[in-house]
């Protein structure tokens, strides 16, 4: 089974994608990548992440984990980073006329509208883990249901 690593870099209401349009195929994947045989989830991200994007970043919380169509998926939130977005890695030399990627930012609330890879996003458990807001457990004040 395939283990994926997924970043979720958060500015405000935003999420960032890597647009893709491979011969013509139009589609969106969240940065991240497959975790290398030994390798810890956490170095995956690391790792996937400045490759992809050239950030500095902190790994936030884990968001999910989950069953994806071509294996197993743990998610991390990031909020906290700097430096000038720019892809790289295997991303960038793989780049080509016939096989764009490109760095964009979509608001949050419409990347689900998208065609994307590896499948919709939490967006409740984004927002919850970001801002303390969203149906995480749908808790009322008293923390019954």
């Amino acid at each position: 089974m395939r283990q994926r690593v997924t970043l979720i870099f958060l500015r405000g209401e935003e999420m960032l994608l890597l647009y893709r349009n491979k011969h013509g195929h139009i589609y969106y994947v969240t940065p991240g990548g497959g975790v290398e045989p030994g390798e810890t989830i956490v170095q995956a991200a690391m790792r996937e992440g400045k490759e992809e994007t050239s950030l500095d970043f902190t790994l936030g919380p884990l968001l999910w984990e989950r069953e994806f169509d071509l294996g197993y998926e743990t998610a991390f939130l990031i909020t906290d980073f700097s430096g000038r977005l720019a892809l790289g890695g295997p991303e960038q030399e793989a780049h080509s006329p016939q096989n764009i990627y490109r760095l964009e930012w979509h608001p949050l609330a419409q990347v689900n509208d998208l065609l994307h890879y590896p499948g919709p996003v939490d967006v409740d458990a984004i927002l919850w883990s970001a801002n303390g807001v969203g149906n995480k457990k749908q808790e009322t004040k008293n923390g019954k249901r």
